[in-house]
């Protein structure tokens, strides 16, 4: 069996009272965005000072283990490169928010990083602060459907539904972690299973189609990662009894089958015709207008300026290309886009080796590299038809979830 670490009282550090600052500002999901200051969203606000104090925090002790600055190094220069685009791209203030999110990313990753590498504990006390922070983010969705007296919302609520079913990814991917590792108690074990259940049930009802799927799918790949013949039987007949439950809820619930397979059908997916919401129209705009700037790219926000001009004088409300790669690709080019993807590739292939080590080792660490491997890959997959990257309420605990994964590998190997 695999052990997880039991809680054990620790005098609170600075970077354990600012992560949980963080955990609490992102448990409220995209709500700040109403608050606005000097023409500023108070989540511009609060994603700004985050990845300033990160940065100030890590710099009172920037020590870091080597595997870790190696595996962060494609990621560094993807976010220099990133910024080095607005010397060739006037494009004000949504270049910087764009940036803000990625600097406050790399921060608490490696804010994260280090402190795990100090103590493995602490990875395992974050993983629970944001367990508990997000029983808020559930309750205020609640409450919004029961106001609003309909399913799927609208944006303009507090809350915005693809907002919140974004952010339950990474709810959902550090709850399974957690009931998959070893328990003092039967209780133990069912409370983080049953809180992934009640947080995908609460995505089901934001009628997101993406993170609806990509959480359905976290439940069997949880088990597979055991990589055992009994977790293989295990999560194969979970894959197949939930996939038959997630047709029949389909075909038998109109407006989830409307949010499929209705309206614009324009996208198809095996031969089956699915439900784009425009968004073809949009990525055959950017690659139309991306000409001769596939190289370097257009500029960081740039297709964000794109879109919303273009489809403003035709009346329509949108503002991003609804696909983070396609993004990568127009504002960075083919040299952005493949920075990220070695980045991202190197983090799954070091997180899948530390895995089979903790497993080897029965070490404690376990439920940290699996949150890591499950929220960043339900997160890479939303970014096929989403805007996860731009959005610091899913990119800062997901930099929380992956930080403490690569930090405790710095520990174990240190300690070897």
């Amino acid at each position: 069996m695999i052990s997880s670490a039991q809680p054990q009282f620790r005098r609170p550090t600075l970077a354990g009272i600012s992560l949980f600052c963080v955990l609490a500002f992102c448990c409220l999901v995209d709500s700040p965005i109403k608050l606005r200051y000097v023409g500023t969203s108070g989540l511009g606000i609060g994603t700004f000072a985050i990845a300033g104090a990160m940065w100030a925090i890590f710099f009172l002790r920037p020590v870091l283990p080597r595997r870790v600055l190696q595996c962060l190094l494609f990621l560094l220069f993807f976010q220099l490169y990133d910024a080095s685009t607005m010397l060739w791209a006037s494009t004000g203030m949504d270049g910087v928010q764009l940036l803000t999110v990625g600097v406050a990313f790399l921060g608490l990753m490696v804010v994260c990083a280090r402190e795990t590498s100090l103590d493995p504990q602490v990875g395992h006390q974050i993983a629970r602060m944001l367990l508990a922070t997000s029983v808020v983010s559930v309750l205020l969705y609640w409450w919004i459907i029961y106001s609003d007296k309909k399913l799927g919302g609208g944006a303009d609520d507090l809350i915005a539904p693809r907002s919140f079913a974004l952010f339950a990814l990474i709810v959902v991917a550090v709850a399974l972690s957690r009931w998959r590792g070893r328990h003092r108690s039967k209780l133990a074990a069912f409370l983080p299973l049953a809180w992934a259940v009640i947080v995908t049930f609460t995505v089901a009802l934001s009628m997101s189609r993406t993170a609806l799927v990509s959480c359905a799918a976290l439940f069997p790949l949880s088990i597979f990662l055991r990589l055992d013949k009994k977790s293989f039987a295990l999560g194969t007949a979970v894959l197949l009894i939930g996939g038959a439950m997630f047709v029949t809820a389909i075909f038998s619930y109109q407006p989830l089958y409307d949010r499929f397979f209705a309206f614009d059908a324009s996208m198809k997916v095996g031969g089956v015709a699915i439900n784009a919401s425009g968004r073809t129209q949009i990525w055959d705009l950017l690659l139309r207008n991306v000409r001769g700037d596939w190289p370097f790219g257009k500029g960081v926000a740039s297709s964000e300026i794109l879109v919303r001009n273009h489809f403003n004088k035709k009346g329509y409300e949108i503002a991003q290309p609804h696909n983070d790669y396609l993004r990568f690709y127009y504002d960075t080019g083919v040299v952005g886009l493949g920075l990220w993807l070695i980045f991202a590739s190197g983090f799954f292939i070091r997180t899948f080796s530390n895995l089979r080590r903790s497993i080897r080792n029965q070490s404690d660490d376990y439920p940290l590299h699996v949150a890591a491997l499950l929220a960043f890959a339900a997160v890479s997959w939303s970014m096929l038809t989403d805007n996860s990257v731009c959005y610091s309420f899913v990119m800062m605990p997901l930099a929380i979830v992956m930080g403490c994964s690569l930090g405790a590998e710095g520990f174990s190997r240190m300690r070897t």
